[in-house]
Formats: structure tokens, sequence, C-alpha cells
């Protein structure tokens, strides 16, 4: 169900004063300046580049020309399947016992030497129980350390940190959770980015989706820089959902909500029904600044100390 920006503030402040609401980040949030980090369709553009270096260094039998060529018509009709092809491609060239160096470097090299931008610094400046990023570059962390939340920066965790996240969830201090990991420890199959990349992240490291399970159980969470396509979010909250029968039940406060701060442009009547099915509310903003200053209201509200 779709609700304004001032019936957002209402609950969100309701649920941060309970130290019930967490903030879950996309890759929306390292778009503006001075980040500059690629958006969606730039990344696509930036990865058939990296796959163009790639194939340079290819043996011929192995080149993949006709697919290079074709990748950038064809990701207009699914820019998630092309990436599957092509990283398909890289996986075969590694197979065959070539080097991907080249490949893991510009990976990296792509998500490294960014600065924080006001997302990143009012997140951290808020007091969310727990930070969840699906983000490879580390900005939140940098964030974290430039506004002195040491407490917060020493509990930043990779998705493989089971033991030292279920401590912070069992404790009940404050963490920074890279559900996908981050930049500096990205290699060809750690890095997700095809629904076959979702599943064997799920499957080879079942311990976090019981974390997140736990998490999305206790906590309600606020959804920012992120277009509700991630596989493994998405299973998380409907599972849950289907599995307690949240989606019959109006209750607000007494059950976690899940808040999605997302532009008008992508709201359909169809998407709305979906999410409020699995108690989603969408927060629909005609402009990023507005979802900024919806956080830096929140921010304002309730700082981190």
């Amino acid at each position: 169900m779709s609700i304004s920006i001032d019936e957002a503030k209402s609950e969100l402040e309701a649920l941060l004063a309970k130290n019930k609401l967490c903030i879950f980040t996309g890759s929306g949030i390292s778009v503006p300046a001075p980040s500059n980090l690629p958006t969606w369709d730039q990344f696509v553009d930036k990865y058939i580049d990296i796959c163009r270096e790639v194939n340079e260094m290819a043996d011929q039998t192995m080149k993949f020309e006709d697919i290079l060529a074709d990748a950038p018509v064809y990701k207009a009709k699914s820019a998630v399947n092309t990436l599957t092809v092509l990283k398909d491609k890289i996986r075969l060239y590694k197979k065959y016992g070539m080097s991907t160096k080249i490949y893991d470097e510009m990976i990296n090299e792509l998500f490294s030497g960014r600065e924080t931008n006001e997302y990143h610094n009012t997140i951290v400046d808020t007091n969310y129980k727990y930070i969840l990023t699906t983000n490879y570059d580390t900005l939140l962390d940098k964030a974290a350390r430039l506004h002195k939340h040491y407490e917060l920066l020493k509990r930043s965790y990779s998705y493989k940190d089971l033991q030292k996240i279920s401590e912070a969830i069992y404790t009940g201090e404050p963490a920074i959770i890279h559900i996908h990991g981050v930049a500096t420890e990205v290699v060809l199959e750690d890095f997700v980015l095809t629904a076959d990349d979702y599943k064997t992240i799920r499957d080879n490291n079942k311990g976090i989706r019981t974390l997140l399970n736990i998490l999305f159980m206790n906590y309600s969470m606020l959804m920012v820089g992120y277009g509700a396509s991630d596989p493994h979010l998405e299973d998380v909250i409907e599972d849950i959902n289907l599995s307690f029968g949240w989606f019959d039940t109006d209750d607000i406060l007494n059950l976690p909500m899940y808040y999605l701060v997302i532009k008008k442009e992508k709201v359909s009547p169809i998407f709305d029904q979906l999410k409020n099915r699995n108690r989603t509310r969408i927060i629909a903003v005609d402009e990023h600044d507005e979802a900024l200053a919806l956080l830096k209201h929140l921010q304002s509200k309730f700082p981190r100390m």
C-alpha cells in the first residue's frame, strides 16, 4: 500500500522510538555525487567493457565477439540475461585454466577510491538497529569512520562472518552487514549478478539466510536505493509472510513492516498490490531528493550517539 511522506515519517519515527527499525540499502544510494558509482544501466555497460578486455586475452578458440556485439542491444530486453551469458563465458574461460585476474581487478577498481555522499553520512548518523546493504562498496563503513561511529564500524561484516553477525544480533549491538560481500573480497564466483549467483550464495551460505530471516522477523525495514528486484531479499520477505500468514493482518507496529522508497514512475497497481500482500508499504517519491529529505528528518529525530 502506498503511503505519503508524512504518514511514513509518523510510522518510521514510532519504530525508531521502539528501536525496531533497520535500514536496507541498495546501489542507488551510492550513485549521487561525490560517490558517483554507476547506475544499474551504466554498470551493465561497464561490465560489457570488462568482458571485452577479458576477451582480448582469450585464446582464439575461446573468444566470444558475437556475444559481445549483441550484448549492448540485448541488454535492453533483459540486462540480467545479458549478464548471465557474459558471466558464463568468463566462467568457461576460468574452467579451462586461463587467468581471470584482470576481471577481478577491474571489478574491484569499479568500487574503489569513492567518496561518501549525504546518503551514507545520514544513514550512519541515524540510530538504525542494523544497517544491511547489498552494495559492494564500503562507503557506509567509510562514513561510520568519518563520523567517529567506531562501535558501529568495528562491527562491519560480510555475509561470510556468520558467527560475528550472530553475536551482534544476540547482544543487540548495531552492525553493518554486507549481505553480498565487499569489493575488496570479490572474485569471479562471489560476485552476485545473476539469478544463479543468488541461488549459489543462498545454498552455499545457508546461515546468512537464517540470520536474514531472524532480522526480518524481529525488525521493520526501511529499504532505500533499492529497486525491489533482489531475488534474495524478495524471497526472504515472501517466505516469512507466507510461512506465518502475516499478509492476513493489518497490524502496523505489532509485527514487522517493510517500507520501500521508490520513484513513482516505477509503481503500478499490480506492483502496489503485490507489495501490500507482503506487508510492504510503498513510499513513492517524485525525486530522489525527497528520499534523502526523509532520511535527514529521521536522523534529526533519532541521531546515533
